[in-house]
């Protein structure tokens, strides 16, 4: 049985050796497989390679599209933020040079009303000056040989000023000066009310920009899988300092403008308004001082003395000086006024801050445009 299987076999196995290859090879073209691997060799090999680096080229547009676009981003936040102030800064040197306009009038108008005060004190002392009968003595010589002297009395009207009438109807009684004065301040304050509620009004404007530019923009996040943590939360935090970063040095001139105009007006009000009697009484007495003295001197020589007349002119003259009305003039009616420096000095300090701001974006810019030179030239070098 074995015997008979193992027989079996070796015969077949006889059969597939001697078999002719010819028909072998016949049979492989039949079936057309040659083709096929010829077909695979020369056609599917060489398309499959490509494809594969179409799609490892496309990958590496995709990518540096998407990382470009991030940075490219950026740059455009930190654009709006430096159209802000660009446009903040031009804004605000337009209403300060219209401010500094408007406020030199009303200073103006207010030392004119100071003025006014000067001239109607001035009337009232001029008023009051009346003449007084006085009696002068002059030496005669008498006798045989005119060796005796006696004295001869002579009248004279001599100026004098009632300054009792004076003081009362002016600060006493009717006290109009003191209700003239108190409307001067009252003036002033309304003056210095609006310039700071205006300077004010400045930087808010300034403040609800750069705050609307912020609230997008301390919230934002990544859109691709691939973009930086690290960038994105950089300009979170940026946006959230806003204050710090942009806003507060804005604001500091501001108050410090506040807090010298302040200084300024507390000055203005102070210096007439709470000296204008004793200015006055310094007035008075200087023209007594000098009535008296050229009264005394008209008495010893009358042919070479007169006897001293005060004018108006002169009355109005020694108010601005009692008053330091030319110091006044300085602060109030030149182009010189302390609002008028103040103007000067914020537009000054604008536009220096301005540029630094400026500066310090461009900074932040060229780090991101730097960035997007690097990927493009490896991307470049890449495909």
């Amino acid at each position: 049985m074995i015997e008979s299987d193992f027989r079996a076999y070796q015969k077949e196995l006889d059969t597939i050796v001697q078999s002719d290859l010819s028909e072998n090879l016949k049979l492989l073209e039949d079936s057309n497989i040659d083709k096929v691997l010829e077909f695979i060799r020369s056609e599917i090999q060489p398309k499959s390679t490509q494809s594969k680096e179409f799609a490892i080229t496309k990958e590496i547009r995709d990518i540096t599209a998407k990382l470009i676009a991030q940075h490219e981003l950026f740059v455009a936040i930190y654009d709006e933020l430096l159209e802000e102030i660009v446009r903040f800064e031009a804004e605000a040197k337009g209403l300060f040079t219209e401010l500094k306009s408007k406020f030199s009038h009303d200073l103006k108008s207010a030392f004119m009303r100071i003025e006014q005060i000067i001239d109607t004190i001035a009337d009232a002392i001029f008023n009051q000056i009346t003449t007084e009968k006085l009696v002068r003595y002059e030496a005669q010589k008498g006798g045989l040989l005119k060796k005796s002297v006696h004295y001869l009395p002579f009248e004279y009207q001599a100026p004098k000023i009632n300054s009792d009438l004076i003081y009362k109807s002016l600060f006493y009684e009717e006290n109009l000066i003191g209700k003239m004065f108190k409307q001067y301040v009252r003036n002033l304050g309304d003056i210095q009310n609006e310039v700071n509620e205006k300077n004010a009004q400045v930087y808010r404007s300034f403040e609800a920009g750069i705050l609307a530019w912020q609230a997008p923009y301390e919230v934002i996040r990544k859109s691709e899988e691939i973009h930086s943590d690290i960038e994105f939360a950089n300009m979170r935090r940026f946006a959230s300092k806003a204050y710090e970063t942009i806003l507060k040095a804005f604001s500091d001139e501001i108050a410090s403008s506040y807090a010298k105009i302040s200084s300024e007006f507390n000055h203005l009000s102070s210096a007439v308004s709470f000296n204008y009697q004793n200015a006055t009484e310094v007035c008075v007495a200087f023209l007594e001082n000098k009535i008296e003295k050229s009264r005394k001197l008209y008495e010893e020589n009358p042919t070479k003395f007169s006897l001293y007349q005060p004018k108006l002119d002169e009355i109005k003259e020694r108010l601005r000086t009692s008053f330091h009305l030319y110091e006044l003039e300085n602060m109030m009616n030149t182009k010189h006024t302390f609002l008028n420096k103040d103007y000067d000095r914020l537009v000054s300090q604008f536009t220096r801050l301005k540029e630094e701001k400026v500066s310090f974006l461009e900074e932040k810019k060229a780090h991101h445009q730097e960035i997007i030179s690097t990927i493009t030239a490896l991307q470049k070098e890449v495909l």
